[in-house]
């Protein structure tokens, strides 16, 4: 657990203010966290409004495929979901998609919020990555956001990858340099 601890100006001491208990699976990779706050009336750590809970599930090559986020809810004294962000990879092991989902607390179900697109050359250098934001009203993703890739030679050994940002004119359907 990770504590950290706040002056307290009435005693004239440190006292604990927060802690986050973090769970692994059996090859380290962390698949729960959860917050903690101190409560100074009974002296102990607890479950407050300011608590989050995230959950991590992994694939058999150990990348992650599914995030979730929780926030405490002090009406049903329950975690309820914030969001989720599903993760998907080429056979190389690359991230080449990332969907985000907001939880709806009227219909108690997620929806779609953004995706990360993606694309690597056969050497595995990143080529393009595109932003999208879902529109609910027409029922699909739009294009918000670019950033195209190139390699460029510094010397005889040393690559560099640099990127150059575009942002999508909604209005006149077309990328537009930043």
């Amino acid at each position: 657990a990770i504590i950290t601890f706040r002056w307290n100006t009435v005693n004239d001491s440190y006292e604990p203010s927060y802690k986050q208990e973090i769970n692994y699976d059996t090859n380290g990779n962390e698949i729960q966290m959860i917050d903690y706050y101190w409560n100074s009336d009974n002296e102990s750590f607890g479950i407050n409004y300011h608590s989050y809970k995230n959950e991590k599930t992994y694939d058999s090559n150990e990348n992650i495929t599914l995030r979730t986020r929780y926030k405490w809810n002090t009406t049903t004294e329950s975690f309820v979901p914030i969001d989720k962000d599903e993760f998907y990879y080429d056979t190389n092991g690359n991230e080449i998609l990332k969907e985000r989902y907001n939880w709806d607390i009227a219909t108690n179900s997620y929806v779609k919020d953004t995706k990360d697109e993606t694309t690597f050359d056969a050497n595995g250098n990143r080529t393009l990555s595109i932003n999208y934001k879902w529109d609910s009203n027409l029922g699909v993703y739009k294009p918000s956001f670019k950033q195209d890739y190139s390699i460029v030679l510094d010397n005889e050994t040393n690559l560099t990858l640099e990127g150059t940002p575009f942002i999508y004119d909604v209005n006149l359907y077309n990328w537009s340099l930043l």
